[in-house]
């Protein structure tokens, strides 16, 4: 896990979510395209079950949770320490009996079992090609 030098305990939706993430210079921080991908997959029902892939420390998961619009959601991140930061994110908004942080690869067809969500998100890092 980050040390508390390198991780940063910000927000999100007005104050109301409770953000650890690397700090600046760090890691990969969240910003605007997470929320614009959630704000897209936010829905009038909601989602039984939602999957999200590359997850990092959960900004868009956190959202389907915070607005309504997901029921559970399994949070998938290979990163051992954004996984944790992941999981710290559920703890501290109460969110950890309607989650799980699957520590896996998406491109591990073990990660997850077909047919078990009704709603898949995904953010995928903008990284130089060959460095990620």
């Amino acid at each position: 896990m980050l040390s508390s030098a390198a991780s940063t305990r910000d927000t999100l939706h007005g104050g109301r979510t409770v953000l650890w993430q690397p700090a600046r210079g760090v890691g990969y921080r969240v910003n605007v395209d997470a929320l614009h991908l959630a704000g897209f997959a936010i829905r009038p029902r909601p989602a039984t079950h939602a999957v999200d892939l590359g997850a990092g420390v959960g900004a868009v998961g956190l959202t389907l949770l915070a607005s309504g619009s997901a029921e559970r959601v399994s949070f998938v991140e290979r990163d051992p320490t954004l996984a944790s930061l992941c999981a710290r994110n559920l703890e501290e908004n109460g969110y950890a009996a309607r989650a799980e942080v699957v520590r896996a690869d998406v491109a591990d067809d073990a990660a997850f079992a077909p047919g078990t969500a009704d709603l898949v998100v995904a953010n995928p890092p903008y990284l130089t090609p060959g460095k990620g």
